[in-house]
């Protein structure tokens, strides 16, 4: 059937979007009234036909390579994500590997580098790569101890002490040896536990000994 519209639409209309001078012949012919409705369907069937066969050509189709860039967004998830990370730690070391969101991680890093050790004790010859280490450091020097326990009336110069100490009140032991079921409230007693327990070059009876303590 479409193929006979088709044959229709070519007898009746000419190139371009104008009627046919046979189109128009037809539709002022002085055949009667039925005859002259008849063809008339037919010319506005034609361009029916040449509409819609116009805009299907012109209808946008589906470019392979959008096809192409959408396929390779879903493979490339982890590739994106690894690419925003980047973007997240511009920043990097010359040394080494090492990334940072911010120039002053990436220097201060680098002194572990180069050995470098520009902030000083104001009481000695102490120094140390970041300034913290010194604030640190100085208060061996003046007593301060501006941490407390939230338990008791301990003190102590540095969080990290007044956490290790607030675990001998809540029994928290969060590090566990590699090799058996060993617990610990701190790091170093766990790694004297597995060189004594563990490793075949055990320390000194003495060291071996105090290994054993759990703080």
């Amino acid at each position: 059937m479409k193929l006979l519209q088709l044959i229709s639409l070519f007898a009746i209309l000419g190139s371009g979007n104008t009627i046919s001078p046979a189109a128009t012949d037809i539709a002022n012919s002085s055949d009667n009234h039925h005859l002259r409705r008849k063809k008339r369907r037919k010319i506005d069937d034609a361009i029916h036909i040449l509409m819609s066969l116009r805009k299907d050509k012109t209808a946008p189709s589906q470019d392979p390579s959008a096809s192409s860039a959408e396929e390779a967004a879903v493979d490339g998830v982890g590739s994106a994500e690894e690419a925003d990370a980047r973007k997240k730690r511009p920043f990097g070391c010359r040394f080494c590997e090492y990334k940072a969101a911010t120039a002053r991680n990436v220097i201060r890093h680098e002194r572990t580098h180069t050995g470098e050790k520009p902030y000083g004790c104001r009481h000695c010859d102490y120094k140390a790569a970041t300034a913290s280490n010194v604030t640190v450091h100085e208060r061996t020097h003046t007593g301060e101890k501006p941490f407390g326990c939230q338990y008791c009336e301990y003190r102590a110069a540095t969080a990290s002490h007044i956490t290790e100490h607030e675990r001998t009140h809540t029994g928290e032991k969060p590090y566990e040896c590699k090799h058996c079921g060993y617990r610990a409230a701190q790091a170093s007693n766990v790694t004297r536990h597995e060189r004594s327990k563990h490793s075949s070059d055990k320390p000194t009876a003495g060291a071996g000994a105090g290994a054993t303590a759990d703080v």
